[in-house]
């Protein structure tokens, strides 16, 4: 099964979750779970979409286990005149932190263009 793209049918999320909760921890919720996969799934094809299959997996794995370890409570909020942005500080280097980034790093996609 694989967890990048996430599967959006809903047999597929079912076995994703399952195979992912395996390894980031079986306590957790089946909601939890599914909520940690896709967000690692979108930030692992963000950042290298065109990565092999089973490095995008185990990226995926990585990410979602170190999210997973990061206090659900660390929101903050910032207000600037009359709109209100809140973000997770610890969620910001999820990539980095789980150690994804330097697995991915060959397959980055580079986003600059040419000058001129």
């Amino acid at each position: 099964m694989a967890l990048t793209p996430w599967p959006t049918t809903a047999a597929d999320i079912a076995t994703a979750t399952a195979a992912l909760k395996a390894v980031i921890g079986p306590d957790l919720s089946d909601d939890r779970v599914q909520a940690l996969g896709s967000a690692a799934s979108a930030l692992v094809e963000r950042f290298a979409a065109l990565a092999p299959l089973p490095i995008r997996e185990e990226a995926v794995r990585r990410t979602s286990g170190w999210l997973a370890e990061q206090p659900s409570a660390a929101v903050r909020s910032e207000t600037v005149g009359d709109v209100t942005t809140s973000y997770a500080a610890t969620h910001t280097g999820a990539l980095r932190h789980s150690g994804s980034m330097a697995l991915l790093g060959p397959w980055k996609v580079r986003r600059a263009g040419t000058i001129g």
